[in-house]
């Protein structure tokens, strides 16, 4: 199954789902990522102009790390922190999905920005994760597949002209991840 393809039954229950808590829906656009963490996301439209994404995740455990820390760990964080996580308008527990309305602004990675706006942008997310770092969690902690994690993620980042990481850094920060006890000296 691609990426954004689900099976007949199920696209059946993620509609009727939609259409029950948002109505009706104009157009709806994949907008599910080829790489990394792999979500089925879509942006929805109704008649009206007004937009939504539906997200689908395609492991239980992603679902319920996301709702934990929409719940749990968006609520406590200083206001303008909190304003760049949308809260979900509904949940579907039995399909691990996700309807949020669509925040203004424009996707970064299609967004055409010059260098100074992007950095802006990584500025801004930086100081949104060091919000959530300072939040209290108890039993916190990388999980044991989080090596893997990362260095799933950089290739993916490497891959990014964005990126402009000469190949002795890439190379030297995947062997730092892969290194047994890399995250032990974290």
């Amino acid at each position: 199954m691609s990426i954004g393809a689900v099976d007949s039954e199920l696209r059946e229950a993620l509609r009727a789902f939609t259409e029950r808590e948002v109505g009706p829906i104009a157009t709806i656009d994949n907008r599910s990522r080829s790489a990394g963490r792999m979500s089925l996301v879509w942006r929805l439209e109704r008649a009206d102009g007004r937009q939504f994404y539906r997200k689908r995740h395609k492991e239980r455990r992603r679902f319920d790390r996301e709702l934990y820390a929409l719940r749990e760990w968006v609520p406590p964080l200083h206001e303008g922190a909190r304003q760049m996580a949308m809260p979900p308008v509904a949940v579907a527990d039995d399909l691990d999905a996700l309807i949020f309305e669509a925040a203004p602004g424009e996707i970064v990675e299609t967004a055409t920005l010059t260098e100074a706006e992007r950095d802006a942008v990584y500025q801004m997310a930086g100081a949104f994760a060091a919000a959530l770092h300072q939040l209290p969690c108890d039993g916190c902690g990388p999980s044991t597949s989080y090596g893997t994690e990362l260095v799933e993620r950089f290739s993916v980042w490497f891959d990014d002209p964005a990126a402009k990481l000469l190949a002795e850094i890439r190379s030297w920060a995947v062997e730092a991840m892969r290194a047994e006890d890399a995250l032990d000296r974290v």
